[in-house]
């Protein structure tokens, strides 16, 4: 038994435009979702690349936060910053030209910085010299050194705002 009558081919053509409608629309929303599930997925790897604690003392929302400002800056400057917490003693990789390494070891309160060429040259050398050898050495004791790491990287986003400013 039909409940709604049909009334000839105008129906029809209707019902056949609403399908065609309703699968465009539910093409759309599938991309969409997928194309946000794939951004939310490389954040997630950008950031466990960007950011890595061996030492599990960062926060999830420090890491991300760190990560963010990570990406502020290849955004604006051109180069990332990768931040590295030795267990042990810290390794250093090669140098980049598009990225900031910081290696952190607690354990044996020290710090290396490998900075990309083009940015080490454009930095008062007086300001690397600090980074590199006593900025974290009032933020060793009472395990305080997050604080010092967060900053540092205000006082070097600074320098770079101060920079371009000029």
């Amino acid at each position: 038994m039909n409940i709604l009558p049909r009334s000839g081919s105008g129906s029809k053509r209707k019902s056949s435009t609403f399908r065609v409608f309703f699968t465009v629309i539910l093409f759309v929303v599938v991309g969409l979702l997928f194309w946000k599930n794939y951004e939310r997925s490389m954040d997630v790897i950008l950031t466990s690349h960007m950011v890595t604690d061996e030492t599990d003392t960062l926060s999830r929302e420090q890491q991300d936060q760190l990560a963010s400002f990570s990406r502020s800056m290849q955004d604006r400057f051109g180069f990332g910053v990768r931040i590295r917490v030795f267990e042990h003693f810290v390794a250093a990789p090669e140098p980049d030209s598009r990225v900031l390494f910081m290696g952190i070891s607690p354990a044996y309160q020290e710090v290396a910085i490998v900075w990309p060429p083009v940015l080490k040259r454009a930095l008062p050398q007086d300001f690397v010299q600090y980074l590199e050898e006593e900025h974290f050495e009032g933020y060793w004791q009472g395990e305080d050194w997050p604080r010092g790491l967060y900053q540092a990287l205000h006082m070097l986003g600074e320098e770079l705002l101060a920079i371009e400013q000029e």
